[in-house]
């Protein structure tokens, strides 16, 4: 059975749960900064024809931690610039970071 096969491009049941895991955990993230009840609930019980092994499970964890990285830091720095509130960076400590 090949694998092109089973992944359909388009709104399907894997899709869907995908995108809901991924939009509760950010929800979450942003929320109360713990998102990753639902990311551990779809490692575990992924929809089908969706699989992970120890290299795939650790390649999309390793992305998520970019982007995570990648948009707390702009988000820090476009509130330290565009001076809209006490989260960000201080200026006056800018040498320090």
């Amino acid at each position: 059975n090949d694998l092109s096969d089973e992944l359909k491009i388009g709104p399907n049941k894997a899709t869907l749960f995908t995108l809901l895991a991924g939009g509760a955990s950010g929800f979450l993230g942003g929320m109360v900064a713990i998102r990753g009840p639902p990311l551990i609930f779809y490692f575990l019980h992924p929809p089908k024809p969706v699989s992970f092994n120890k290299n795939t499970q650790r390649a999309t964890a390793t992305v998520i931690t970019f982007f995570n990285v990648f948009m707390r830091q702009a988000f820090y720095l476009y509130n330290t610039f565009a001076d809209s509130g006490t989260i960000g960076y201080q200026k006056e400590e800018w040498r320090l970071y």
